[in-house]
């Protein structure tokens, strides 16, 4: 069987975009498999579908939806984990002009109201019954109407009368309308030659938000091209994706970027699942998560106290045809990154935005365990602040759904500049590394902004001090609370022969005068204007469970600053009076 990597957009009819490609792939190689599904737990790969069978069954779900009279922009949400039905509804409903509503498959029943009740989807499409339940639960208390359709529903249990349907007959409904009604044939074909790389084809959610990010046809088409090349893809690739196409990366990865190279993708449906997945797929490239780093390294920890050779060891566990890692960046490099190049496993991250899923790449070339790497490409800059801004291009967000004020002030004033929201420092071989948030930056009287990032790291280096938060305002200096490290503390107390309960020993004055010094010394390093004014030490231990710290164990601001914004408030009233 020969296969075409080389495609003519011209010679197919269409414009080049995602479906014209995926079309012709499907033409020249009808039998050739795309993906492997790996069903969570399954020790063995419980089926696969072939090009053809893609194509096949995504057209289906075009005369679905058109047998419903959806027209051209008709939301689709796709609420599931890594099934078949994935790729297969994501294309149905570009081809019939429709938009896939990408949700994330650990949505809380909160989250997922809001985005549906965003949204307004004509179709809901899940995997599991513990899904439908949450989205009819959803349905009821919101009043919406639209059509749900499950795969793990037993067919008995469909209802026309209800709109839903079982996954496998509602196919056959899209294939049977198409059959029947030539008029619906041809209004298929004509929306197929009708999508251009102007079109919407994806809104994702923003992690913790109901704000919608829209993508175009041309996005998807550039973020392809840009993987295929930073991660050498070709024909003979075989990618494992463990994470959920909900997320704009790993829809790019596993779908658009294995369309664009003809590479074939295991299905993983459980992050758990990955590895053996991965092994058993004989995967080139995985597509992971900080938990199968972790995994990984775990493996490898054990490989070195057996004096085994790390790479051959992580063969066995991953498989020996593996030959890059890939993952979205967090920041900087993590410590299981970190473990794993120096273990001699390729990696390659990429950090970006909900707007612009690919802005800088770390390996698989040049690795840096202190950055996120170098720029995809020469469209950012760094702005006064810090701030990082990326060109809006092809890769682009086109805006936010229904938001469009919103997704403006995310811009520069002239639309052409979007800003990260991060802000970073340059090295010398040009990569970034990451340094703070805008959100972090805070204007103090005299026109200075400065970041609370630094100031609270000086905070935390003094011996008694666990975290710090500050706060301060354009008429308000910085004042700061501070969480104290009760052992040493205690232990202070007692060397200063100081005997009082956990309660009255943060307010005593001998430990504030402590806390004072240090502070002072810490200020005589800083200008005027950036110096802590003022401060108070609290019983409380921040800690994850109680909300002041996240999951990393970094300070929860937002949280902190509302729970202690009666404590904020007295210490700039003491200072002004």
């Amino acid at each position: 069987m020969t296969s075409r990597t080389s495609f003519d957009a011209a010679l197919a009819g269409r414009a080049d975009t995602i479906v014209s490609r995926f079309l012709d792939r499907a033409a020249r190689d009808p039998e050739r498999v795309v993906f492997t599904v790996f069903p969570m737990g399954a020790l063995n790969a419980l089926g696969t579908l072939t090009w053809g069978d893609w194509a096949s069954r995504a057209r289906n779900v075009s005369g679905a939806l058109l047998a419903q009279r959806l027209g051209k922009g008709a939301r689709v949400a796709v609420y599931a984990s890594n099934r078949e039905l994935w790729p297969i509804a994501l294309l149905g409903a570009a081809m019939s002009g429709a938009i896939t509503v990408m949700l994330s498959p650990d949505a809380t029943k909160t989250s997922l109201m809001a985005e549906l009740q965003d949204c307004s989807p004509s179709v809901v499409i899940v995997d599991t019954i513990a899904r439908l339940k949450l989205v009819r639960q959803v349905q009821a208390e919101s009043r919406q109407t639209f059509t749900i359709v499950c795969d793990d529903l037993d067919p008995l249990r469909t209802s026309t009368a209800e709109s839903l349907f079982e996954w496998e007959a509602w196919l056959k409904s899209g294939a049977l309308a198409l059959e029947t009604y030539e008029s619906l044939r041809q209004e298929f074909a004509e929306r197929v030659d009708w999508v251009v790389p102007g079109d919407i084809i994806a809104i994702a959610y923003k992690p913790g938000t109901s704000v919608g990010v829209m993508y175009l046809h041309e996005a998807a088409s550039a973020m392809a091209v840009t993987l295929t090349r930073d991660l050498n893809m070709t024909l003979a690739d075989r990618i494992a994706v463990a994470r959920s196409f909900s997320g704009v990366f790993e829809c790019a990865l596993g779908v658009f970027a294995a369309i664009h190279a003809g590479a074939s993708v295991a299905l993983v449906e459980s992050v758990s699942d990955a590895l053996r997945a991965a092994r058993l797929h004989e995967s080139t490239i995985v597509c992971g998560s900080e938990d199968i780093l972790l995994e990984m390294n775990d493996h490898l920890r054990r490989a070195r106290m057996n004096q085994e050779n790390p790479r051959a060891s992580a063969s066995l566990l991953v498989g020996a045809q593996c030959h890059t890692m890939v993952c979205v960046s967090e920041g900087l490099a993590t410590e299981s990154e970190c473990d794993l190049h120096g273990a001699g496993i390729t990696l390659a991250t990429f950090y970006g935005i909900p707007e612009h899923a690919l802005i800088c790449r770390n390996g698989p070339d040049n690795w840096y365990d202190d950055s996120i790497g170098e720029p995809v490409s020469d469209a950012v800059r760094v702005d006064y602040y810090g701030q990082l801004q990326v060109r809006r291009g092809p890769m682009s967000a086109v805006g936010y759904y229904c938001r469009e004020d919103e997704f403006q002030r995310q811009c520069e004033p002239d639309g052409s500049w979007l800003r990260t929201g991060d802000r970073v420092e340059q090295l010398e071989d040009g990569a970034l590394r990451l340094v703070g948030r805008m959100a972090d930056l805070i204007k103090l009287p005299g026109g200075v902004s400065t970041s609370t990032d630094d100031i609270e790291a000086a905070l935390c280096s003094l011996p008694y001090v666990a975290h710090a938060v500050c706060h301060g305002a354009h008429d308000k200096p910085l004042v700061a609370v501070l969480s104290l490290r009760r052992k040493e503390v205690e232990r202070w107390a007692r060397v200063q022969g100081i005997v009082a309960p956990w309660a009255a020993l943060v307010d005593h004055p001998l430990v504030y005068d402590e806390l004072a010094n240090g502070i002072a010394r810490i200020n005589a390093l800083r200008d005027q204007r950036e110096r802590v004014r003022g401060f108070a030490p609290r019983e409380l231990e921040f800690n994850i469970h109680t909300g002041e710290l996240d999951q990393a164990g970094h300070i929860n601001r937002a949280v902190l600053l509302g729970r202690f914004e009666h404590v904020f408030a007295d210490l700039h009233n003491r200072l002004r009076y």
